[in-house]
């Protein structure tokens, strides 16, 4: 292979590699877009906020359940960064126990004394209690927790 040669199948495996990085940002901004629009009506938040969000590389929901108007973003893991980061690193088939918290709590609790005590999940919008010996009324849970 001639020095020209060997130029030319470089520089296009370098420009195939920014037309790849190209689409899978693009595959990213897409699927941020489609979870804001799921969430847009749920969290409601200022245009203004949201931007910040985004910038941040946050969706609109982690900016509200983190309170990143009162947090540093810069402390957390972002969703862009999970996107980019750790889930590529994820067999599929294990993504609903990583993004559901009683999957993970049930799947991880055995091998690790780090997983924090599950008390309950919320279904149809009611407080199911994952143990008879925890308390019902979320409204003194949630006083207990923060006074």
């Amino acid at each position: 292979m001639t020095d020209i040669e060997r130029k030319v199948v470089y520089g296009t495996y370098k420009a195939s590699k920014r037309v790849a990085s190209f689409f899978s940002t693009v595959a990213n901004v897409m699927q941020v877009i489609q979870r804001e629009h799921h969430f847009w009506d749920i969290y409601p938040l200022s245009f203004r906020e949201r931007a910040s969000a985004w910038r941040n590389g946050f969706t609109s929901r982690g900016y509200l359940l983190l309170e990143l108007d009162k947090n540093n973003p810069e402390k957390y893991l972002s969703y862009s960064q999970q996107a980019k980061r750790i889930y590529p690193g994820i067999n599929e088939e294990y993504m609903d126990v990583i993004e559901n918290k009683v999957a993970f709590h049930l799947s991880t609790a055995p091998y690790t004394d780090y997983v924090p005590e599950l008390v309950g999940y919320v279904r149809n919008g009611e407080f199911v209690p994952t143990s008879e010996h925890v308390e019902v009324n979320l409204i003194s849970m949630v006083d207990s927790v923060v006074t």
